[in-house]
């Protein structure tokens, strides 16, 4: 099941996505590209990972962070894994 949790930063609007104990994506709200958020997700901003994801991106837009260490799970192609595997070892 999908869950999902909203939080304001100083550069907008934003939710998470999360499916078990991963981040599956972070959106601002009316994203040309965000997924629409479905009847089926669940609101949580309780859940482990995403209460961890709203800290520590509100911590790093607050000057207070300069890395992530949150649990990942893109869904993605091949091709997009691979690109972000790369990316990530830079």
């Amino acid at each position: 099941m999908t869950r999902y949790a909203r939080f304001r930063t100083p550069l907008g609007p934003v939710f998470a996505t999360a499916v078990d104990n991963a981040i599956t994506g972070i959106y601002f709200e009316g994203q040309r590209h965000a997924p629409a958020i479905s009847p089926e997700w669940r609101e949580d901003p309780g859940h482990a990972a995403l209460a961890q994801c709203t800290c520590q991106v509100i911590g790093y837009l607050e000057g207070r962070r300069d890395s992530f260490d949150l649990p990942l799970a893109p869904a993605g192609t091949p091709f997009q894994q691979r690109v972000w595997k790369e990316i990530a070892a830079i």
